[in-house]
């Protein structure tokens, strides 16, 4: 058997250093994606620092093998290979870096274990192969965690993750979206089908003006409590952040995701549950 480990990034290593959860999630998820993909078996590298919290909440230790469980093993690292997050990179050229992958893998002794170089890692356009990993991460999070209670259960919840807080509009253009742009997404919803609706934010309240007329605030929370509220939602609204996105593969009901970089490649995905903001006429269809 060979096996496959990501390098999960440090964060959080000084006092004023916010972790970044989702960031050190698609790390790690470089490493799940590679391993199915090329038919190694995945091996789990804990969190580290600030994100080590989240080890118990995904159950990620429990889900899979560790290293500690494999004997008489050597590693071997792979070289800096891009999948990118952008859309403007060439699919081909991701492709080519995991035929690299698969050729080292193949040319190396069973009884390795592979791991990546230090850095950030995207899975970038390898996302729209592996709808696989939705299963895979739905079935470690909900074996430990308590789906969250909304108030009202009466009528679908929708959430919807707004980056706000930690960025702004002129020095973060490529992870903001206007509030506009959301109001028209909860209208398009609302059109269909009566519901109750969160903002989940680092905001604060007046960056809302508008949309708290429609939902309800749900602002600066822990990020755990927000991440348990996100998954358990009937429809997640995915923001411009690989925190929400993350917890699209998570959540169990519908996703309604707008291009976020190369983290949305949803297109090979289930139509009925990953849904582009455009498609919400045609294509969101919720039983209550």
């Amino acid at each position: 058997m060979k096996y496959i480990t990501p390098n999960i990034l440090n964060f959080g290593s000084s006092s004023n250093e916010r972790s970044s959860v989702g960031h050190a999630s698609y790390n790690w998820l470089v490493g799940l994606i590679v391993s199915k993909l090329v038919g190694c078996e995945f091996i789990h590298s804990p969190f580290t620092n600030d994100c080590e919290r989240f080890e118990n909440f995904l159950n990620f230790g429990d889900s899979f093998k560790t290293i500690k469980d494999l004997q008489d093993y050597k590693f071997i690292e792979f070289p800096q290979l891009n999948f990118s997050h952008t859309p403007e990179f060439d699919d081909n050229i991701a492709y080519d870096s995991l035929n690299k992958i698969k050729q080292q893998i193949n040319s190396s002794p069973e009884n390795t274990i592979f791991t990546f170089k230090k850095g950030s890692q995207f899975p970038g356009v390898l996302i729209k192969d592996s709808e696989f990993v939705c299963d895979i991460l739905s079935k470690s999070y909900w074996a430990r965690n308590s789906k969250h209670k909304f108030q009202d259960l009466s009528k679908p919840n929708v959430c919807i993750h707004i980056r706000r807080g930690d960025i702004s509009q002129h020095h973060n253009s490529d992870r903001w979206e206007n509030n506009e742009h959301y109001l028209n997404i909860i209208k398009s919803i609302k059109d269909k089908i009566n519901a109750n609706f969160y903002i989940i934010s680092e905001g604060q309240e007046n960056d809302f003006p508008k949309l708290k007329e429609y939902c309800t605030l749900v602002l600066n929370d822990s990020d755990i409590k927000s991440f348990n509220m996100m998954a358990s939602a009937d429809i997640l609204i995915t923001g411009q952040s690989t925190f929400s996105t993350i917890i699209s593969y998570i959540n169990r009901g519908i996703i309604v995701y707008t291009p976020c970089l190369n983290f949305t490649r949803f297109e090979n995905f289930d139509k009925k549950r990953f849904i582009h903001y455009k498609n919400i006429k045609t294509q969101l269809c919720v039983e209550k």
